[in-house]
């Protein structure tokens, strides 16, 4: 229905209905974001003089006296006088000092890693966040890319989505091609020394309409665009990590794209592998459309990742068969070294984490035997997908040769 000048009347009980619940639904999303308070969260994160010290690959006596000598500020102070530890910029402030960071040489391509699969709950956004924040740890120079209007990397970020961010400070405008001749405008700092972030609203929704409305020429460009911002702004990074939607959409091909490497998610249940064995069947389409198009694509990896796997089961000391162990085995035979070996295990503490808008890295206080097993575990994932990326980097490699494992 429309009024007299032609302007939509939006008067139903539906619209009325939708719109109460979303005004009340944002509001309280932005209070439980506001009680998280990220600037509190990352000032009570900080490391001791040993974590830091194995962090940099030095002693804690090296560092002490390096602050005794000036050459590194010392820790900072709480009221008393009593060391607060390390913040993650002081630890990397060490490792250039000492010369020990994991930068990627002249000559290796910066690893540009899609987290993706059609199927949603996979844990792809949670493996995307995690990965970021850990090789933020790592030392790496790091940029997380969030793709979907969703948001929800975004949101772990500290940002309201709805609130924080404008259209215009994502990905769209430079996708559309709207007057942005590079992606440096949506780069922003995170809470995270030396990780950023390019965040996501739900505007990118509209990049679907805009392609669209292209000729056959222009959205052929504009599917690419993605990859030239992207490899113009790596160069300043060592590991860009790639959030896309859950969806067979243009994002998803402008991220299939734009990326040299690939990480699949897949939670160990047969609907989950069909909706992949789906994703496959389209990733392969698009990398022959490219080849046909001019613009061939290379991978330095494309592996699975099983996800939300259930804890093993044991009686009397040997594992019991599941449905998910069944399914894992029959997977590994088949697929071999395109499986991760380790598996993301199903843990409460994502669940908690996720209420609090904040990380497993973020957690303070008390650390439980249930925390420190999922910390584990997410480490030996993420650890694994270090390995690989590092594998691509040819100084990896003439490194290994000097070590004789080679």
């Amino acid at each position: 229905m429309e009024n007299r000048d032609n302007t939509p009347n939006y008067e139903s009980d539906a619209w009325h209905t939708i719109s109460e619940l979303e005004e009340l639904l944002s509001g309280l999303v932005a209070a439980l974001q506001e009680d998280s308070d990220v600037d509190k969260r990352i000032d009570n994160f900080r490391f001791k003089i040993g974590q830091a010290a194995e962090m940099v690959g030095r002693e804690p006596q090296t560092i002490r006296d390096c602050e005794r000598e000036g050459k590194l500020p010392k820790a900072d102070l709480d009221d008393h006088g009593r060391r607060r530890g390390y913040t993650l910029a002081q630890v990397n402030q060490m490792r250039r000092y000492f010369k020990t960071t994991p930068w990627r040489k002249d000559g290796d391509p910066p690893a540009i890693v899609a987290v993706q699969n059609l199927k949603g709950g996979v844990a792809k956004t949670t493996l995307a966040c995690h990965a970021a924040q850990f090789f933020a740890l790592k030392g790496y120079r790091t940029l997380l890319v969030d793709c979907d209007a969703q948001g929800s990397s975004t949101s772990l970020f500290g940002y309201n989505p709805d609130f924080d961010i404008s259209g215009q400070e994502t990905v769209y405008p430079y996708l559309i091609g709207d007057g942005k001749d590079s992606l440096h405008y949506a780069v922003r700092k995170t809470h995270f020394d030396q990780l950023h972030l390019i965040p996501a609203n739900l505007e990118l929704q509209s990049v679907e309409n805009a392609f669209m409305g292209l000729d056959s020429r222009e959205r052929l460009e504009a599917f690419y665009r993605l990859r030239h911002g992207l490899t113009e702004l790596s160069s300043s990074y060592d590991i860009v990590l790639l959030d896309p939607p859950p969806s067979a959409n243009l994002m998803m091909v402008s991220v299939v794209m734009a990326a040299n490497a690939v990480a699949i998610p897949v939670e160990p249940e047969n609907i989950c592998l069909s909706s992949t064995s789906s994703f496959l069947v389209i990733l392969r389409d698009m990398i022959e459309a490219s080849e046909r198009w001019g613009q061939p694509l290379s991978y330095s990896f494309a592996k699975f990742i099983f996800t939300k796997v259930r804890p093993t089961i044991r009686r009397g000391g040997e594992e019991v068969d599941t449905s998910q162990s069944v399914l894992r085995k029959a997977v590994a035979e088949a697929l071999g070294h395109r499986v991760f070996e380790h598996a993301l295990l199903s843990s409460a503490e994502f669940d908690t984490a996720t209420s609090e808008f904040r990380t497993i890295f973020e957690h303070v206080g008390h650390k439980s035997k249930t925390y420190q097993r999922c910390f584990n575990n997410l480490t030996a994932v993420l650890g694994e997908l270090e390995s690989h990326i590092r594998a691509s980097w040819p100084s990896h490699e003439t490194r290994l040769r000097e070590q004789g494992r080679g």
